[in-house]
């Protein structure tokens, strides 16, 4: 059965936007005075009520839009469990093995072997697939012999016809200036890849030096996990200096600022979005997540409805071989295996095969369903003790944030912006 329109105002403007389609659409009085009553009173009737208000004629040509948008299948479809369930089972082929060397370069070749092997074996028959290595920016470089494995590594994935893409994750880099705490994400192209002398002096890099390894390296990314304070501040600096991919950690931003400045982190990114959208009107040409995925989706009409993909899409591997979830899910009783003993436990990740907002508590009825996507297991984890029950004060500020990002996109709607090339 076809679930409500949800409507709503930011900036003085009013949206509606159907939860399962995921289409909307900015409407003005009239439009808004209809959708109270919409889809659920008759014609007649909606009319009768708004007569005092608004004209005959103009209320039924309202509605005949709005039927129009309804037989074009653009609002108020039938759920179709059978493609969601498509969606998730697509979700759900892992893409991504994240290796944490500890900043040690004598590792064994079986881990990163193992990595690959696990990677190949789990994955879709899509491409996609990445092979990243965590190094401590603080860290001495990894010696050549350990950029060797693992391209060696990464390329034994051909027995099973797929390629694997090796990214080298620096964590922790020191930006002077904007002062932020930045992890650099280099894709490796070719054998003869150096590790960046420049971040070999205690983690810290100014910014000319980010620019020019992102030079180097085509397709390198920035991500970094903001405070509240200074979102849309450093995203302006980052996107003004000419960085092309940038990345905003949301799930670690939301950890840090814990339940009491929730609210605050969501005001921020807010800002955000509406910078960024101000910055595409203008030409800006940078890739900056989440942003550029939501406008994306929701100018594609494209239903999302699981967002994490901890235990699915991606695994975590310490430098012993240990295998987990994720990052955020790491211990004892979320060891999933170890790829050096050749150790597997499947039933640890059962409880992340279904994450996403099917499987979690009031996610089915709430509007955003399709947009968030269920949220994060670690922030749900964090806040109540449970994967699959999130947080209401977590929920309401994310939900504010979705809107005034929704809210955003539709200001450069019209501007013909081609996502995929951003």
């Amino acid at each position: 059965m076809a679930g409500p329109l949800h409507r709503f105002e930011r900036g003085g403007r009013r949206f509606v936007l159907d939860p399962d389609t995921v289409f909307c659409f900015q409407c003005d009085d009239i439009s808004w005075d209809v959708l109270e009553s919409y889809p659920g009173a008759h014609a007649n009737r909606i009319t009768h009520k708004l007569g005092p208000k608004h004209e005959p004629s103009v209320v039924r040509e309202v509605i005949g839009e709005l039927e129009w948008l309804r037989i074009s299948k653009s609002i108020l479809q039938p759920v179709d469990f059978q493609a969601s369930l498509k969606a998730l089972d697509e979700f759900s082929r892992l893409a991504c093995v994240e290796i944490d060397l500890d900043g040690t370069s004598a590792v064994a070749p079986e881990l990163l072997d193992g990595a690959a092997r696990l990677l190949a074996l789990r994955s879709g028959p899509k491409g996609g697939l990445t092979l990243r290595v965590r190094w401590p920016a603080s860290n001495t470089p990894p010696n050549a012999q350990l950029l060797d494995t693992v391209m060696r590594s990464a390329n034994s994935a051909a027995w099973a016809g797929k390629k694997v893409d090796i990214e080298f994750r620096v964590i922790g880099v020191n930006l002077r200036q904007p002062s932020i705490r930045v992890d650099l994400c280099l894709p490796i192209a070719s054998a003869t890849f150096e590790y960046p002398a420049e971040l070999n002096r205690d983690g810290l890099a100014d910014l000319r030096t980010v620019i020019r390894l992102a030079e180097r390296f085509p397709g390198a990314r920035l991500v970094w996990r903001p405070r509240a304070n200074n979102v849309a501040e450093t995203m302006k600096a980052l996107c003004d200096s000419g960085l092309l991919r940038l990345e905003i950690d949301v799930e670690g931003a939301y950890l840090d600022a814990g339940p009491n400045g929730t609210p605050a982190m969501a005001d921020a990114l807010s800002e955000a979005a509406r910078w960024y959208a101000e910055y595409l009107a203008k030409g800006g040409r940078a890739h900056v997540g989440p942003f550029t995925e939501l406008f994306r989706r929701v100018h594609a009409g494209e239903p999302h409805p699981r967002m994490d993909g901890a235990g699915v899409r991606s695994l975590f591997i310490q430098s012993d071989g240990s295998v987990f979830p994720s990052a955020h899910f790491v211990g004892p009783s979320y060891r999933v295996g170890n790829v050096v003993a050749n150790e597997w436990n499947e039933d640890a990740l059962l409880p992340f095969g279904d994450l996403g907002y099917p499987m979690t508590a009031g996610c089915a009825r709430c509007w955003a369903r399709n947009v968030c996507g269920g949220g994060f297991a670690a922030i749900h984890c964090a806040r109540t003790g449970a994967m699959r029950k999130p947080d209401p004060t977590w929920c309401d500020a994310h939900r504010a944030f979705l809107e005034s990002s929704i809210a955003a996109f539709h200001s450069i709607a019209g501007a013909g912006l081609d996502y995929g090339r951003l």
